[in-house]
């Protein structure tokens, strides 16, 4: 009789511990397809309320330590970019500037009266204390050429324009040997690709893997609650 007891109670605490550790992994399995696919799915662009941040904005605005990406002077002040935006520097104090935009900015470049940011988001036109996004995508940098502006993006093209506000690409093509590119391969790097299934499949087709992992945990912890629900249903309907 004791045998039967212990027997049981290790199977409710294996049903137990089951349906305990199914739903992170259900969790885990799902924000697994919207990492995969942020770009496609343009979940960055999303923004929500803050209460939903939970534990994740547990330490304060004021006291975190911000990355200063570029500088650059503007008229008579320093500008700041940072991932919280812009800034404006008076003594050791770092100060908000009004209208411009919120986007993780990685570069400034002033001109004139106009001032242009880079930052993941696109392109920003700043002029009379508002930002404009005369392009998109994720960009670095903007810097003046003879016959206009020029921008590095994300992607093969050189970003040029006439008037700051129209774009468009110019492929460059590189002259680039296997040796140039190739670089070590470590132990930790192939952990990583393994994880990641760039090792199997590539770095274009990593995806797969990633989507293979996520559905395959999400079936898991799908079925392993829909298993705990009926055990469940016949123990009451056995008593």
């Amino acid at each position: 009789m004791s045998n039967n007891t212990n027997k049981q109670n290790v199977r409710q605490w294996h049903i137990w511990i089951s349906v305990i550790l199914g739903i992170p992994l259900i969790l885990v399995g799902i924000t697994t397809f919207f990492i995969a696919h942020q770009d496609q799915l343009g979940t960055k662009k999303v923004y929500l309320p803050s209460w939903l941040a939970g534990n994740s904005m547990t330490s304060s605005y004021k006291d975190e330590k911000v990355e200063i990406k570029s500088v650059a002077q503007v008229g008579d002040t320093t500008w700041l970019a940072t991932k919280y935006g812009a800034f404006q520097k008076k003594g050791g104090l770092a100060q908000p500037i009004t209208g411009t935009p919120k986007d993780d900015l990685r570069h400034i470049f002033a001109l004139e009266d106009t001032v242009y940011f880079s930052g993941k988001m696109g392109i920003w036109k700043y002029e009379q204390q508002q930002s404009t996004l005369v392009y998109k995508g994720d960009c670095w940098q903007v810097a003046s050429q003879l016959n206009g502006l020029v921008a590095a993006c994300k992607g093969s093209e050189l970003l040029t324009s006439t008037n700051g506000i129209d774009w468009k690409g110019e492929k460059i093509k590189f002259q680039i040997d296997a040796k140039t590119t190739q670089q070590p391969m470590t132990l930790a790097n192939l952990m990583m690709d393994i994880h990641t299934g760039k090792w199997f499949l590539g770095k274009s087709a990593e995806w797969i893997w990633i989507d293979l992992l996520g559905f395959a945990t999400v079936a898991l912890g799908i079925t392993g609650f829909i298993m705990w629900l009926r055990r469940r249903k016949n123990n009451s309907n056995s008593q």
